[in-house]
This record gives structure tokens, sequence and C-alpha cells, in this order.
């Protein structure tokens, strides 16, 4: 099974095909595809680096938005959870399915999953936020009375992420 970083790095060796594909309304333009958003409209707001070492990372100029690849599957495709992301990844790379985890425990062929340490993952997470002045966050603590909220710098915004 490929960890989520194998996945975006192979998405991002695939950069361009993957945007022909899911972001077919764009197009080339040097070394980026031109597209006018996630939705797949017509437009240059979004861009995506199809090589070197930013290969495979976008930018929505008009929104702020950014991310890899599997971000750009799980924004065009409307997906909420990750497994789904994955699915559709290895979809589209022609990748196995992984074998479904066995639900008996103690078995010795069993191995459990790696995953990340947390610090990794927060790091990752607070590297793809910003700071909190003049956002929508900022404005929201402002009316509900927090002013000095933003001089905190360990108060960051994420624009993907959202309420329910």
């Amino acid at each position: 099974m490929l960890s989520a970083s194998d996945l975006a790095g192979r998405l991002a060796q695939n950069a361009e095909a993957v945007c022909r594909h899911y972001l077919s309304a764009g197009r080339r333009a040097g070394n980026y595809w031109l597209v006018g958003d996630v939705d797949n409209n017509k437009g240059r707001s979004l861009y995506v680096h199809l090589v070197g070492p930013r290969a495979g990372r976008w930018t929505d100029a008009a929104t702020g938005q950014f991310g890899d690849l599997l971000d750009l599957l799980r924004e065009t495709c409307g997906l909420v959870d990750f497994r789904d992301v994955a699915e559709e990844a290895r979809h589209f790379l022609s990748l196995p399915q992984p074998e479904p985890v066995s639900e008996v425990r103690g078995d010795v062929g069993d191995a459990s999953p790696v995953e990340r340490p947390a610090t990794e993952q927060a790091r990752r997470l607070f590297r793809m936020t910003q700071p909190l002045a003049g956002t929508l966050a900022d404005i929201y603590l402002r009316e509900r009375g927090i002013l000095r909220a933003s001089t905190h710098a360990a108060l960051r915004f994420h624009p993907s992420c959202y309420y329910r």
C-alpha cells in the first residue's frame, strides 16, 4: 500500500496527464498548466507546476487555495474522505487497490499500517496555513470582540478548513 506522499509523488511525475484529465478546460503554458479554478472553468488564475522540484504543486491566485495533486483531486472530484481521494489516485495511476484490512487481531501476518508521527502532520498542516491578519477568521473574531487575535503568531488560518 502506498502512502499519501508516494501517491502524490507518482501523480507529480504525471502532472500534465493529471491536469489534462481533471482540468481539461485548461492549457499548458511553458512549465505550467493554467485553468480558471478547481471547478475546471476557463481562465488563468489556477496554475499547476508541471516540471521541476515543485511539479504537482498548484495555487489558485484568486482564492488563495493551494496544495499537491491529491488536494487537486479532492477539490475537482468533490471528495471528502481521504480514502476516496487515494482510491481515485490509484484508479488514475492504474495501481492495484489495497487489500482489505483483516478484522481479526493477533494474526502473525497482519502488520499495522505505519502512520506519520503527529508532529510531522502538525508541521505539514501549519505550513498550509497563513497568518490570521486580514482573513475571514480575523474578521469573525473581531466581530466577536476578540480584537488582538491577529497579533498572536500561533493563530493561523487555513482557507480550505471549514465548519459544517
